[in-house]
């Protein structure tokens, strides 16, 4: 009994050892309680994803290795290199030693997002034919990243693109062609689709719209403005005034020199010297480029006879003499400018000018006396230069000028003298609006004495002397400050009574003279004047005066804020009647 009694608790102990031996030598779980693969989203980049230990959550026991297996579908059967935008299906792998069991894997998605093209630029090319039928392509010039051009030839240029920073073949390319842009300029107007590519005349305009877009980036639409523009000469010096003047006669054509933008560098002080008016012949030798006057200054220079008659030297020693007073035309043009056509001139101010014209040696006979536009500006704005090949019915436009410190004694038996512009005359289209803004006086005087021949009548205007237009002409944001107007109809400067002009009209006004028949509209709008008038006239009824205008004989309308600041002063026969 005792025997098995001993026999049962060694059995029992030798049991329990066994339990205890095979438990100490089996393997164990490694504690993954703390490590979790959740999904990931990545920007995509040219490099391949990898990922690693640092993508997992958490901090894997000692001795655990894990490795990433990337696959295109769930159900994870066809394993794929995690490189394009896309969405990727991940199987993390770990790897323990021999003492521990298995891990089991884990499961995530992969998101690569696609990202934003950078830097993407491209070039427009503009390819014509030249007059040796050889075809020439040329790169437009940026204005600014989203503004190009080419400056005018002549020619036809069709439109490409070339030198793009980005070539791959992945991507994908769509080009069109537009002539607007949408209502808030945020994109091109999608009926204004064109299937031309080609800009020849100046001012024409396209829109190019060029979308790129490929699997691993958002798609980007990249639209620039394609225009013809004038071709820019830099005026510096004196001699580079005076070049405009040549360029007139030594480039006929007037669509060439429409094409030219005069862009006017620094301040020029003339010294003195007489200046040789720019065109002062009626007709087609006329200016009619742009002249920028970039917020310069053109000072110190005389107006007197001469300079409507000088000779040029041109290029290869040619010269040219230009002489207004010996033409069959009866209109002389003096100022700065004389007659104009489809010209701009804008940002300009003249100042410091001596002005002694002196006509009465001109005009002989009632049949051959001349016309005197002076317009310390522009003597005389032409509408119409389509018969002479501008393209269009291109009207002169004045902005944003100033003329300052005039003296100026003129003798004419007819003339309009204006203290910027001398006459405009615009077309009959009846459908255009022109438009003079922002001309200002400051201390101009204008003196008129009579003349011994032919006579006519005279209008001076603060600003403009005379219109003669069947469109609408508007006069905005003009002003007169410190100007006088002295003119001696029938009384000489020293008190002895000689008829000049006889009975005829004395149109003297702040803004404009004389608004003649025939004009469609004039507005006067936002304007005023502080002119002081002395006139010496026959008669009561000589002298037209209504404070911003003198003359109205066609349709002319003032808005509120014009106003007229002045002392008139009347003399009728030498007596003195004050206003």
């Amino acid at each position: 009994m005792k025997r098995n009694l001993f026999t049962s608790f060694m059995l029992a102990l030798c049991l329990g050892l066994s339990a205890l031996v095979l438990t100490a030598c089996g393997k164990t779980d490694y504690d993954m309680s703390g490590v979790a693969f959740n999904d990931i989203t990545k920007d995509y980049t040219e490099s391949t994803v990898i990922l690693t230990e640092k993508d997992l959550e958490g901090t894997l026991p000692e001795g655990v290795e894990v490795s990433f297996e990337y696959f295109s579908d769930e159900e994870r059967t066809q394993t794929i290199i995690a490189k394009d935008a896309g969405i990727y299906y991940v199987t993390a792998k770990f790897t323990g030693d021999d003492k521990h069991n298995p891990i089991q894997d884990k499961y995530a998605t992969l998101t690569i997002n696609k990202v934003n093209f950078s830097n993407v630029t491209f070039d427009i090319a503009g390819t014509y034919t030249d007059s040796t039928n050889n075809k020439v392509t040329v790169v437009a010039k940026s204005e600014n990243e989203n503004n190009v051009y080419f400056e005018y030839n002549a020619e036809q240029f069709r439109l490409s693109i070339q030198n793009e920073s980005i070539s791959s073949d992945a991507i994908t390319r769509e080009i069109g062609y537009y002539k607007s842009l949408n209502e808030d300029k945020t994109d091109v107007l999608e009926s204004s689709k064109t299937t031309n590519n080609v800009v020849e005349k100046f001012g024409d305009v396209l829109y190019i719209k060029v979308k790129y877009e490929d699997k691993n980036h958002n798609p980007i639409s990249i639209i620039k403005r394609i225009s013809i523009e004038k071709i820019t000469k830099e005026i510096n010096t004196y001699e580079d005034l005076i070049q405009i003047n040549k360029d007139i006669y030594e480039i006929p054509s007037p669509s060439s020199r429409n094409a030219f933008r005069y862009l006017l560098k620094q301040d020029i002080d003339l010294g003195g010297e007489v200046w040789n008016t720019i065109s002062p012949v009626f007709g087609k030798d006329y200016f009619c480029s742009e002249f920028d006057g970039n917020g310069h200054t053109i000072s110190n220079f005389k107006i007197t006879n001469d300079s409507t008659k000088y000779t040029l030297t041109l290029a290869n020693n040619k010269t040219v003499t230009v002489n207004a007073q010996k033409t069959t035309d009866q209109c002389i043009h003096f100022g700065f400018f004389g007659y104009i056509a489809a010209a701009n001139i804008h940002d300009l101010t003249l100042d410091n000018i001596i002005v002694d014209v002196n006509m009465d040696e001109i005009s002989k006979t009632p049949d051959a006396a001349k016309y005197c536009y002076y317009g310390t500006l522009m003597a005389r704005g032409e509408s119409d230069a389509s018969a002479y090949g501008i393209q269009g019915n291109a009207s002169t436009t004045l902005k944003d000028c100033n003329v300052n410190n005039v003296t100026a004694n003129i003798v004419a038996s007819k003339a309009y003298i204006g203290g910027v512009i001398g006459c405009d005359h615009n077309a009959n289209t009846e459908t255009k609006i022109y438009s003079r803004e922002n001309l200002d006086t400051n201390n101009v005087s204008i003196t008129v004495k009579k003349g011994t021949t032919f006579n006519d009548r005279l209008s001076v205007g603060g600003i403009v002397a005379e219109t003669q237009s069947g469109d609408v002409t508007l006069y905005k944001n003009c002003t007169v400050t410190k100007g006088v107007v002295k003119v001696y109809a029938y009384q000489n400067n020293d008190n002895t009574n000689e008829s000049s002009y006889g009975s005829k009209p004395v149109s003297v006004g702040t803004i404009l003279g004389w608004n003649r028949g025939g004009a469609k509209d004039v507005k006067i709008e936002n304007c005023s004047g502080d002119l002081t008038i002395d006139v010496y006239v026959k008669n009561a009824s000589q002298l037209q005066y209504n404070e911003l205008y003198g003359a109205n004989s066609a349709e002319l309308s003032t808005d509120e804020f014009s106003t007229a600041s002045n002392i008139i002063n009347k003399y009728y026969l030498g007596v003195l009647v004050q206003e």
